[in-house]
């Protein structure tokens, strides 16, 4: 979608589609609840993946998100969100790393050039992962 406006000579195009598309020069607020967090970004996507937003049971053990191999729904997260160069690339991410153990989402993240990963714990404890450098 991004690309379609840019070259209609829509810029800087600010596209919400459950993911977020912030284009151009422009430092654009994004707050993350979860994490009590207000960020600046400018030229980024963001997407978020919370565990707990469908739950198939009253204590939340059983959600939406599952890890593949096992079918469990880990707790590690509240949620996560994922700061990359696209939108596609920030919803995998989000998705991915919200059922991934911190020691592995730590790993992975310090690997991709240009993302940041926001990940707040049950206990409200946040922490960040990734090469890509963050301004309140």
């Amino acid at each position: 979608m991004t690309e379609i406006l840019t070259r209609r000579n829509f810029t800087p195009p600010f596209i919400d589609t459950g993911e977020m598309r912030l284009s151009g020069p422009e430092r654009w607020p994004v707050t993350l609840p979860a994490a009590g967090l207000r960020l600046h970004l400018a030229e980024a996507a963001v997407a978020t993946s919370a565990p707990g937003a469908l739950s198939f049971d009253t204590a939340a053990r059983r959600h939406h998100l599952f890890e593949p191999r096992s079918g469990d729904s880990p707790g590690w997260w509240h949620s996560v969100t994922v700061i990359a160069p696209t939108a596609e690339a920030a919803d995998a991410l989000s998705t991915a790393f919200a059922v991934s153990a911190p020691e592995l989402l730590g790993d992975l993240a310090s690997r991709l050039e240009d993302v940041a990963v926001i990940a707040t714990q049950p206990d409200g404890r946040v922490r960040i992962f990734g090469r890509k450098k963050l301004s309140a």
